[in-house]
């Protein structure tokens, strides 16, 4: 496509989201896609030194000299985590003194009701305004005058900028995209049911009042919201889910649907994964066994790892679901007296105060026994080999010396000194007594009690190859995994159960999301490697059907469950950038088409 295109984004070289991941892993596409591509963020000079490599000789170089002096600052560079794609950093330095006359611009112009906004919104004006004026002076340089170009602009956090343009009459076409509205996250993390409101409002053809979004604090980000999809010239979002839901709370409903999508060929082969899978299963068993063996006796062999994780929504992520669900699934399990075991891990961060000191002596005890048998395992090896050409099966005394056998004696009393407790339930400690996970995982009878076939570590922190925990960064845990959990309530599109898919690990996602809507129409079979929920029912239902899932897995051979790993890698490639790039070209050529009529 004969276009320039400027993707504008906070989270541009600054991961704070999963805007980060929508523009990173699609900017490969982009730059085939299109003439030139240009991505815009923030400055911040944390992200800047990981994240961007800056360049000195660019074509911008004298307007940005220019637009120091006169108090914006503009960086040139290459956005290292997006393929290296053009990437300009932007710092509104002596703009932000002039917030007041910018807000009064917004108001004047688009009815921004921002009187109370807080520090975040403001910060985003003065920076998005900064954006706004920087793509202007950029739109009238010679070099792009006579060409075709498009500007995108992702969330309210953009919004200001692309109001710049439009009250500019800015020869480009102005995209907006919203991945969700803030009013519409507030109203369903707050219990209202907004699913029911959504299609009461689309029946009736009404839409929600600003009032509310007033009641809840929220009128200036709503309102930016609204104005921006409605003087955009494409206004889009990323699934059908979020496109009834902006309908209703912005009163517009999308020209065009950008649904979201990842580099398939960034993730490791199917051979990859089989050995990923059992290396780092490997690492999650010892943590397992570090745990929980100085309480009670733990048969990894029979433990299948499950996970969930997301930001701490407790309920637009589904956790209420999830935790109910595995209530029910232990309980039944133990009537059956069945062998299987869930250890289900809780991969949700929030505030810690640092790791669980009884989870260290736990991890220092196993490292201790481990350190001992990988001390004497060439000595154990010879005194095989040895017995074996003498023509003898190895026996205890052949194979082990005394003081070998001693050490370990007393490595499993030392291994057994907490058997008269119980194992924690949180892997770290939080500074506040009233977690309302922990609150609601004792309330459903999982305390991880030695007779508990549903066994959960609430782990809430942000993994990392050196938390001292499990040393994993987040998808070498995953695909150490069995099966993703993500019964969500509210996910505008969805990138956890798509990721964990693309890894081979089978997933759960529902019809409220994004991406459950989007691949509900690639499931061909009841059975599939991923499971998309009915959240529309009843929430007993949906507790039943989560539950009969996660049974079934539990209970379903090793060779099932590699063709279910097949299957969800193969199932992820439909959601492929190579496939949803035509998403952005149909879109762009929408806005380029409205140019004309706009100008």
């Amino acid at each position: 496509m004969d276009t320039i295109v400027f993707e504008v984004s906070h989270e541009v070289a600054h991961k704070v989201g999963g805007i980060y991941a929508v523009i990173a892993s699609k900017a490969p596409q982009m730059r085939k896609m299109f003439k030139e591509y240009y991505t815009i963020g923030p400055y911040d000079p944390k992200s800047v030194s990981v994240d961007f490599e800056k360049i000195d000789e660019h074509p911008f170089h004298k307007l940005f000299l220019d637009l120091e002096m006169e108090g914006i600052k503009c960086v040139f560079g290459r956005w290292v985590g997006a393929d290296r794609v053009n990437c300009i950093l932007i710092d509104p330095i002596e703009l932000r003194h002039k917030l007041n006359d910018i807000k009064s611009e917004l108001w004047d112009g688009y009815g921004i009701d921002s009187l109370w906004s807080d520090d975040l919104f403001n910060d985003s004006m003065v920076w998005s305004k900064a954006v706004g004026i920087v793509l202007e002076k950029i739109l009238g340089m010679d070099e792009f005058k006579n060409e075709q170009v498009i500007c995108q602009f992702h969330e309210w956090l953009t919004g200001a900028g692309l109001l710049h343009l439009k009250s500019a009459n800015a020869n480009a076409g102005l995209v907006f995209t919203t991945h969700a509205t803030t009013l519409g996250r507030t109203m369903a993390e707050r219990g209202e049911d907004l699913v029911k409101k959504v299609e009461e409002g689309k029946k009736l053809k009404k839409t929600v009042g600003d009032g509310e979004a007033k009641a809840y604090g929220i009128e200036a980000i709503h309102t930016l919201e609204k104005a921006c999809a409605q003087n955009a010239d494409v206004f889009t979002t990323v699934s059908k889910v979020t496109a009834d839901e902006a309908e209703y709370i912005l009163g517009k409903y999308p020209d065009a649907l950008t649904l979201n999508g990842l580099a398939i060929n960034n993730y490791p082969s199917m051979e990859e994964l089989s050995i990923s899978h059992k290396e780092h299963r490997r690492r999650i068993k010892h943590f397992i066994l570090s745990f929980f063996s100085p309480y009670y006796k733990i048969d990894t062999r029979n433990c299948l790892y499950f996970f969930t994780s997301g930001r701490y929504e407790y309920h637009n992520k589904g956790f209420d679901i999830l935790i109910k669900s595995l209530g029910r699934l232990n309980e039944r399990l133990k009537s059956e007296n069945s062998k299987k075991t869930a250890i289900v891990f809780l991969w949700i961060p929030t505030s810690t105060d640092g790791v669980s000191l009884d989870v260290l002596d736990n991890l220092a005890i196993f490292d201790s026994i481990e350190d001992e048998v990988v001390e004497n395992l060439d000595e154990i090896k010879e005194h095989i080999l040895e017995s074996v050409c003498m023509g003898e099966l190895p026996t205890k005394t052949t194979v082990f010396d005394e003081q070998f056998l001693d050490n370990l004696k007393l490595m499993i009393v030392r291994m057994r000194s907490k058997k008269d407790r119980k194992p924690p339930v949180c892997a770290l400690n939080l500074p506040y007594e009233n977690d309302l996970i922990l609150k609601v995982l004792s309330e459903n009878g999982l305390d991880n009690s030695e007779d508990d076939r549903v066994k959960v570590i609430h782990y809430p922190a942000y993994l990392s190859p050196a938390d001292g925990l499990l040393n994993l960064n987040y998808s070498d845990a995953m695909m150490g995994c069995h099966l993703g959990v993500f019964p969500s309530y509210y996910e505008p599109w969805g990138y956890t159960p798509l990721e964990t898919a693309a890894l081979a690990v089978p997933s759960v996602t529902t019809n409220l999301s994004g991406f459950g809507r989007f691949i509900e129409d690639y499931i061909k079979e009841e059975k599939s490697a991923i499971v998309v929920l009915d959240r529309k029912q009843e929430e007993a239902k949906v507790i039943n059907d989560l539950v009969e899932h996660m049974h079934l897995m539990l209970n379903t051979t090793k060779k099932e469950r590699v063709r279910k790993k097949i299957k969800a890698k193969r199932l992820s490639e439909v959601a492929d950038w190579g496939n949803l790039i035509t998403n952005y070209v149909s879109a762009y050529g929408m806005a380029l088409e409205r140019i004309k009529k706009r100008k």
